[in-house]
Parts: C-alpha cells; sequence; structure tokens
C-alpha cells in the first residue's frame, strides 16, 4: 500500500536564523523576598522587539507583569540579555507559579520552549 501526499509551497517563510529568541532557564530565575528577578536572553540573530514577562498561577492566571525591553541580536555569538523584576501580590500562593515570555505569543521566535519555567523547579 502507498499513499501519497501532495503538496505545494503557499509562499517563502522566513529563515529561522532570521528571528529573535527571547529564552530563560532555570539558573536565570531568582526568587527572594515576595519578588521574582529573572534575567531574559535574546538568543537569536535579529533584535527582539519589547515584550512582556508574566508570573502566572497554578491555575494559568497572570498575577504580575513586567516589560521586557527590546533586545540587539545575538548576531556576534553572545546572547543579550536584561533583568526583569516582578513582584509576587501579596496573598498569592507560591504553589504552581511560573514565569512565561510573551505569554500571549505574539513574537515570532526560533523556539517558545524556552520561554517558560516552573518556580517549582527551583527547589
Amino acid at each position: 500500500q502507498h499513499t501519497m501526499i501532495k503538496m505545494e509551497l503557499q509562499g517563502r517563510g522566513e529563515w529561522l536564523c532570521d528571528r529573535p529568541d527571547l529564552a530563560i532557564g532555570r539558573e536565570d530565575i531568582q526568587v527572594r523576598n515576595n519578588q521574582v528577578t529573572v534575567t531574559v536572553h535574546n538568543l537569536g540573530g535579529k533584535p527582539a522587539p519589547a515584550s512582556t514577562l508574566a508570573l502566572a498561577d497554578a491555575g494559568g492566571n497572570i498575577v504580575a507583569r513586567a516589560e521586557v525591553p527590546a533586545l540587539e541580536s545575538a548576531g556576534d555569538m553572545r546572547p543579550k540579555r536584561t533583568t526583569v523584576t516582578l513582584r509576587i501580590p501579596r496573598g498569592t500562593r507560591p504553589e504552581g507559579l511560573s514565569v512565561t515570555l510573551d505569554p500571549e505569543a505574539q513574537l515570532s521566535e526560533i523556539s517558545k520552549k524556552n520561554n517558560r519555567i516552573a518556580l517549582d523547579v527551583l527547589r
């Protein structure tokens, strides 16, 4: 039995290396005194426009937001970075909190897999 699939190119896409790639990792996050400090990196070959970093509770509700300024490209093979601080609102339970870059998925990036970290993994 053979299966044939016919496909047609609808248009040229952009090269992955021509995209920004905002990223966070476990080592980029510090939680102290009801504040979450996050180092945000642009690993991509193009500048990253200003975006958002969000703190969400276990139910996925955003409880805090902060602006991430635009970051230059890593075209010189050195990630560009900035530090952003989120305040954990009083009364927010720490269980299940996570931080997410570009929570509305507005940016076209190389990968979205490096945009979210659960704070539980930091313990």
